[in-house]
């Protein structure tokens, strides 16, 4: 504990209570605790000192509830990013079965192209035509997405 100068030790205040319910308080408080601490000046100072403690614990207390609100907000925060990220993540996965079943579709195309005419795809023109043939192209579609969320491609 600091030493304390001359001049903090006469350093004096003054408490005035203008209401009866407040006098009554203080009155019931000095009767309960004076006999425990001594004189009435020392009860008084020792109810002013943990009345002040108490006014600065409770803007800490303030402070934990701002941070408590706080953690609570941020709490929501990382649930709308988690749901974003699955979103993501579904997204992603559809898309990139879209591409790779497209990219199967122009690859069995081409080699069925070959395969049935021996045409020369070097050659290409515009009058050529394409017309869907009977593959089940919703099949390849839901099995590479399925892959994709399982993590197998």
């Amino acid at each position: 504990m600091p030493k304390i100068t001359r001049q903090d030790v006469m350093q004096k205040y003054t408490v005035r209570v203008y209401d009866k319910d407040q006098a009554d308080l203080l009155n019931r408080a000095m009767e309960k605790f004076m006999p425990m601490i001594g004189n009435k000046t020392d009860t008084i100072r020792h109810f002013a000192l943990i009345g002040a403690e108490k006014m600065l614990g409770d803007s800490q207390i303030n402070n934990s509830i701002n941070f408590s609100e706080i953690r609570r907000y941020m709490q929501g925060v990382d649930e709308k990013l988690d749901k974003i990220e699955k979103g993501q993540k579904s997204y992603f996965a559809e898309t990139t079965g879209e591409v790779l079943t497209n990219q199967a579709m122009t690859n069995l195309n081409t080699k069925l192209l070959l395969k049935s005419t021996g045409a020369n795809l070097r050659s290409y023109s515009s009058d050529w035509k394409y017309e869907p043939t009977d593959y089940d192209l919703e099949v390849l579609r839901a099995q590479t997405k399925k892959d994709l969320l399982n993590g197998r491609r």
